[in-house]
């Protein structure tokens, strides 16, 4: 789940909600947080600027976004997040496309198979 703390007077935060909308998914359960209403929830967070993003997993805390509010930023952050840290490919196609992308990344080959 993406969680968005933010505060209404935040013209940043009016700005986040149509590039952030983008890029949404079903797949992806999203929620908003007025941390102006709502501070013992933002005390606990550590919510010291708006808008802060916030992607939890299972219930714990998987990553929080730093980057700017557009669609492509948002997208990356997102993709990056949430991709399985491990990747069989049957094609290398596939596999040369994500290697081409990657920031970090290590590859093991099986011959046998």
């Amino acid at each position: 789940a993406v969680i968005a703390f933010y505060a209404p007077w935040c013209d940043h935060c009016r700005q986040l909600w149509p590039e952030l909308n983008k890029v949404l998914s079903d797949d992806i359960a999203f929620g908003r947080v007025d941390a102006t209403q709502h501070t013992a929830l933002a005390t606990r967070f550590a919510i010291d600027s708006y808008p802060t993003l916030k992607l939890f997993e299972h219930a714990a805390l998987v990553a929080e976004y730093d980057g700017p509010n557009s669609a492509e930023s948002l997208k990356f952050w997102l993709e990056s997040a949430t991709r399985p840290l491990v990747v069989n490919f049957d094609n290398w196609t596939v596999a040369r496309d994500v290697i081409q992308k990657a920031e970090a990344l290590v590859v093991g080959v099986d011959l046998d198979v």
